[in-house]
């Protein structure tokens, strides 16, 4: 029994290595930076009143608007440039590690009122960046590698925080295997062949490609190799396995990085793997 209690607490509760939330930190602000800083021509038809936009400031301030969308006020043109200025500004300081917790704060209730604002903005990167931000707030994220104040008892923060990320990447990856394996084209193995062959993903021509035997012969085993690695990703908690199963997510990321253009959700879920890294002791000099 004292064994299971203390495997519970070493997996909830051991002292956490401050160079994971720092490079989570970074790699959100880097990110933000990417993925929305080109929405800044489209504000007036995007996000403001008379375009999309048009309409939202006329709900009410119940608690369930707030919470959905926390900026559902600020609609004029001015005060949506504004916001997004200082949406911009979180990302930045994130990176740079500097004002505290604040940063991600204001970075997440960015991701949290564009969905809400205008759904047809984001895709499942996003959704990525908004779950796992939230856990982001309960972790040490200036403790290393940042120009601001770091925290003195960040080693000793627990790491149950980051625990709740790496499951969420599990969940997300185990719930899309499952899905895919109730279609037909992913039981049949043709699902990567048919994702392939729609033009507006290309990111370049690809006729005598998909065209070749060998390459079609390539799709049907990417297919099953991707619901397998898919539907097996807990094995990530796996000591033996994990560096495995990054690399395999590694690879099968950059594969579809190279061949279609799908937004950010490539980057956004390699950067999730940050959440599964165990860095190196560090060598600090000896007195």
């Amino acid at each position: 029994m004292r064994a299971l209690i203390a495997a519970w607490d070493q997996l909830w509760f051991a002292p956490l290595d401050p160079r994971v939330p720092a490079a989570l930190r970074i790699g959100y602000g880097l990110l933000g930076l990417w993925s929305y800083a080109g929405l800044w021509p489209t504000l007036a038809w995007s996000l403001a009143d008379g375009g999309l936009g048009q309409g939202v400031g006329g709900l009410d301030a119940s608690a369930v608007n707030l919470l959905a969308n926390p900026l559902w006020s600020f609609t004029s043109l001015v005060e949506v440039q504004v916001a997004f200025l200082l949406w911009m500004a979180c990302f930045v300081a994130l990176a740079l590690g500097v004002g505290g917790r604040l940063p991600m704060l204001g970075a997440w209730l960015g991701v949290l009122t564009l969905g809400e604002r205008n759904p047809l903005l984001i895709d499942g990167s996003d959704g990525v960046l908004r779950v796992l931000g939230l856990w982001m707030l309960f972790l040490p994220l200036n403790a290393a590698w940042s120009l601001g104040r770091a925290d003195p008892q960040a080693e000793e923060h627990s790491r149950w925080p980051l625990r709740m990320m790496q499951l969420q990447v599990c969940v997300i990856y185990v719930k899309t295997g499952l899905i895919k394996a109730l279609y037909p084209t992913w039981q049949d193995g043709s699902a990567v062949f048919y994702a392939m062959a729609s033009p507006k993903y290309w990111r370049f021509p690809m006729e005598e490609l998909l065209a070749s035997p060998v390459f079609q012969g390539f799709t049907v085993l990417a297919t099953y190799a991707t619901l397998v690695f898919e539907l097996g990703f807990p094995l990530v908690f796996v000591p033996r396995l994990r560096r495995l199963w990054l690399l395999l997510g590694l690879g099968l990321h950059l594969g579809v990085f190279a061949f279609l253009s799908l937004g950010a959700f490539s980057e956004v879920i390699l950067w999730s793997y940050l959440a599964f890294v165990v860095f190196p002791p560090s060598r600090r000099p000896s007195p």
